[in-house]
């Protein structure tokens, strides 16, 4: 045998006897509040998905008032450095 056939065999061994273990575990089960929790985190999950999809969005507006501002600055910088 090579190497990496008995690397592949000890790791088939090792994933079987993790399955068998894993197989006489119980289902895990959630609480009441726990379910409660990950629901409302798909839901906003979900809303932020959708506010992302729609083609105009208030932050659109905000860099363009960011951009418009750096812009202002710079050229008060320049005028000011001119003067200077």
């Amino acid at each position: 045998m090579y190497l990496e056939q008995i690397v592949i065999s000890a790791l088939d061994a090792e994933i079987n006897q993790y399955e068998a273990t894993l197989a006489a575990l119980p289902e895990p089960s959630f609480s009441l509040k726990h379910r409660r929790v990950m629901a409302e985190a798909i839901r906003t999950a979900n809303e932020e998905i959708k506010v992302s999809a729609e083609p105009h969005q208030q932050t659109h507006h905000v860099r363009i008032r960011r951009v418009v501002v750096a812009a202002l600055v710079a050229v008060l910088i320049m005028v000011s450095s001119v003067i200077a």
